[in-house]
């Protein structure tokens, strides 16, 4: 005996973008602009449609992510990111809690240390530090007191 577990049915424009899908959940709906960049959307679980912008270059600006002009992420729906004028990533913040992990690199680019902080407190949580050798590669992590060293052969 077989059991039908779902049914889905889809709707498309013109152009072949999914305007709408139908299933067990209930109706689905979906947005374009003239680009075919998706603006909008509905679901019975969300309690507001979603609506998305774009920048110039085509970046979603609204509905999750916000990138800069040097198109790195810098917000997205959990956490908000900061970078240093070598592109690194230097701080990533939740933004539900306020906490945070910070990352430093060398002269080189390379990570040597990411500290996590609790919201409002200066003092790291945890530490955790890197060393590499004179190729670049990593040789050596220290985090919780505990010491782990790689290598090469």
């Amino acid at each position: 005996m077989s059991q039908l577990i779902n049914k889905a049915e889809y709707g498309y424009n013109a152009v072949g973008n999914r305007t709408s899908l139908t299933d067990r959940r209930g109706p689905q709906n979906f947005g374009y602009d003239s680009l075919d960049r998706l603006t909008s959307a509905s679901h019975p679980l969300l309690l507001d449609p979603q609506a998305f912008a774009y920048d110039a270059v085509g970046n979603r600006t609204t509905g999750g992510s916000v990138v800069n002009q040097g198109n790195q992420l810098t917000a997205d729906a959990n956490f908000s990111y900061q970078y240093d004028d070598n592109g690194n990533l230097t701080r990533k913040t939740l933004l539900a809690t306020g906490n945070s992990t910070q990352y430093t690199y060398d002269a080189e680019n390379r990570l040597t240390q990411v500290q996590e902080f609790a919201a409002g407190n200066p003092t790291p949580i945890t530490t955790s530090s890197y060393r590499y050798d004179g190729l670049g590669r990593r040789i050596e992590k220290v985090a919780n007191g505990q010491t782990k060293r790689y290598i090469y052969l």
